[in-house]
């Protein structure tokens, strides 16, 4: 679909051009959702607005995909516009994730640190990856690609059966108790993305350690940092909120969220 949407877009029009309208879409959706929701994590969306959430992730995930084909296409490509894709994804998937964390009611605690690492480990790996061995190699599912249509579908099931419904309801956890359905697939994501993306990350850079490229690129003590940022980031944010007995992850949770957000891109 995007290959035949970008041949509709006149030679003029800039790549970056498509990049920052497509980020403007989830920019602006997040900030109606402040407008009409307030700064809370918690309580149910209206359903306008989850097909608002829809549309707009949707908008957004094939401009993502459309910016690159019209570079390439009017031969404008350039490290600026590779920095600048990269960035705003990363943005995106920082302030897009608390929106959607809202959709599915985490609300507060260790479970809204857990769901807004579902989407920047991933991303901060793959790059990461890249670098060392030249090669973006993409997972099975990828939030501006493949996995975009199971969101946006997820908005509209939402939209129809409404938050509280849809996420709220109680799943037995194994026998371990229960928790909401919202609470329950961020578990599964969490450890299901953590999982693959590590056994991913350390395979791919494993084959790829005798390339040029990842010779030019290591060096041990520069690749055991960068390889433990994240897991250093995520073990810092936890250990403090539970051993300080703050409750910051309740009373602050989106400050907390982007302050996280923050030091990851």
């Amino acid at each position: 679909m995007c290959d035949s949407l970008v041949k509709l877009l006149p030679l003029w029009v800039a790549p970056n051009l498509i990049t920052l309208v497509g980020m403007l879409n989830t920019v602006v959706c997040h900030l109606v959702m402040l407008y009409m929701y307030g700064f809370t994590t918690s309580g149910p969306l209206d359903s306008w607005f989850c097909v608002y959430m829809g549309v707009s992730f949707f908008v957004y995930s094939v401009m993502d995909n459309m910016d690159g084909k019209q570079a390439r296409r009017t031969k404008s490509s350039s490290p600026m516009g590779m920095l600048l894709d990269h960035g705003i994804d990363a943005l995106t998937a920082v302030h897009w994730n608390i929106v959607l964390q809202r959709m599915m009611m985490i609300g507060g605690g260790h479970t809204a640190l857990m769901g807004v690492t579902i989407s920047t480990i991933p991303f901060y790996y793959m790059t990461l990856e890249a670098f060392y061995i030249g090669v973006l190699n993409m997972p099975m599912l990828t939030g501006p690609d493949d996995s975009s249509l199971i969101i946006v579908l997820g908005c509209f099931a939402t939209a129809y059966y409404g938050c509280e419904e849809f996420w709220g309801g109680e799943v037995d956890c194994f026998g371990f108790g229960t928790m909401s359905w919202g609470h329950f697939i961020g578990h599964i994501l969490f450890f299901f993305e953590s999982f693959s993306v590590f056994q991913q990350f350390a395979s791919n850079v494993w084959h790829g350690r005798n390339s040029p490229h990842f010779e030019k690129r290591y060096n041990a003590k520069s690749f055991a940092a960068h390889a433990s940022y994240m897991i250093v980031l995520v073990a810092v944010y936890a250990t403090y909120t539970s051993l300080s007995k703050s409750d910051a992850l309740f009373t602050c949770t989106k400050s907390v969220l982007f302050a996280f957000g923050g030091q990851f891109f």
